[in-house]
């Protein structure tokens, strides 16, 4: 349920009563209520079978759909009415226009995880009389979307089409013209996954370009690109902004090589991130491999990029074991942040002696999209291939033991894996294939 209580401090005080959890909420506008998406319940005759022991599980059968209520409340918090709208729809999320006139949703026919992924369509309500006024007509994958500030346009990332594997594009949608405009440079060599709102003539992005992300303004009259903060200048790998209406504030969860997670602001100018925890101190006293970005030609001169961490006291003049871990996706790209976890202890492994490699192998993200799709109709193809070419590079510039490869991933990755240790035996002693 949802739960609310005053900024100044005093008792919470529960605002819903959804008869199954509720997926999805955000404030109205005017402070007054809240909007939230809960699962459509069971009905009468779905509880008596569950209680005759029928309560089965059909796969991909029986779906329910999240459904959406507006509920509004007195200044104590007590529910003063409460409204259901767009039933017989299944919906993913919403956003509310500043005014609260307009609710922009995504929906699909059906509440299925390939739905959610390829065919959420993104829509406009008119709250008054809700009515759907709008649909914007976005194609194949969706990001986020936001409305301007005075409800004349709705910014939102998305694929370039169905046949494109991620978002990648900054687009908006007029709602007086009812037209789509691409705002993405031309050929650009990377993805816009996140958009927002820098004032009503600027957009504000966030995108993957290489192994570091950058946020940037992209003019809506004219398209004009301006970068305002570059990972590679400072070398913390920020995700998407929180900010202040008036844009002096920005918040940033970041990470670095050798520090896994802390919170950064900016100021909205150009004197950089600053970092306002310090949550793992005790790293301060681990010695760590060196990590560095690596670049190398496959074999049809396609230039390929990724990211090496040495072994603690790594001599060029040695040679030493190679572990790649392989990212899913493929549509997914490696950062030159921080890259150990549970499932690829990178530096666990520089410490015990290990060369460990990443690449942003064909298909990845954060290269554009014509580099992404190099994989489309080619799965295991040239993608897998650039991992056979890049233990090639290791083995011949870097030191890496020919006779002492392993390769591990998950998902794609561990269908990579998979595949090294069948069809290009000959590269690998090992695999660890995981959720392939």
């Amino acid at each position: 349920q949802v739960w609310v209580m005053p900024a100044v401090g005093g008792d919470l005080v529960q605002v819903t009563d959804a008869e199954n959890d509720i997926k999805y909420y955000r404030w109205k506008p005017d402070g007054k209520g809240i909007a939230y998406l809960a699962k459509e319940p069971l009905t009468s005759k779905e509880i008596e079978l569950q209680k005759r022991g029928y309560g089965f599980i059909f796969y991909e059968e029986n779906l329910k759909n999240n459904e959406l209520f507006v509920i509004n409340f007195n200044p104590d918090f007590q529910v003063i009415d409460k409204q259901q709208l767009l039933q017989g729809t299944h919906i993913w999320d919403f956003e509310f226009s500043s005014d609260g006139k307009w609710l922009a949703f995504s929906s699909s026919e059906k509440n299925l995880i390939d739905h959610r992924y390829m065919f959420r369509k993104l829509q406009i309500l008119d709250i008054a009389s809700g009515e759907i006024l709008m649909e914007v007509g976005n194609a194949g994958k969706l990001g986020n979307y936001v409305f301007n500030q005075d409800g004349s346009q709705l910014a939102y990332a998305s694929a370039l089409n169905m046949n494109d594997h991620a978002v990648s594009q900054a687009f908006t949608y007029s709602l007086k013209e009812k037209t789509i405009k691409n705002h993405t440079p031309p050929s650009f060599k990377g993805h816009i996954s996140w958009v927002g709102w820098k004032n009503k003539d600027e957009l504000l992005c966030y995108s993957g370009e290489g192994v570091y992300p950058k946020l940037s303004s992209i003019s809506i009259k004219n398209d004009q690109r301006t970068i305002l903060l570059d990972a590679t200048k400072d070398g913390v790998i920020f995700g998407e902004p929180l900010f202040t209406n008036d844009h002096k504030l920005y918040v940033f969860t970041g990470n670095t090589p050798y520090d896994p997670s802390n919170i950064y602001t900016w100021n909205g100018k150009s004197d950089g991130l600053k970092k306002i925890t310090d949550l793992n101190p005790q790293l301060g006293n681990k010695t760590f491999g060196e990590q560095e970005v690596i670049r190398f030609k496959a074999r049809d001169g396609q230039e390929i990029e990724g990211l090496l961490i040495k072994p603690v006291g790594y001599n060029n003049s040695t040679t030493y074991p190679l572990i790649m871990y392989v990212h899913g996706g493929p549509e997914s790209h490696y950062s030159n942040g921080w890259l150990s976890r549970y499932s690829r202890p990178g530096q666990v492994l520089a410490g015990k002696g290990y060369l460990i490699a990443y690449l942003n192998y064909r298909a990845s993200t954060g290269y554009g999209v014509d580099f992404a799709m190099e994989g489309f109709m080619d799965p295991a193809g040239k993608e897998f291939d650039d991992l056979a070419d890049g233990i090639d590079y290791l083995v011949a510039e870097i030191g890496a033991d020919r006779e002492r490869v392993g390769m591990a991933g998950g998902s794609y990755g561990g269908y990579a894996s998979a595949w090294f240790a069948t069809y290009y035996t000959d590269y690998v002693k090992a695999v660890c294939m995981f959720v392939g």
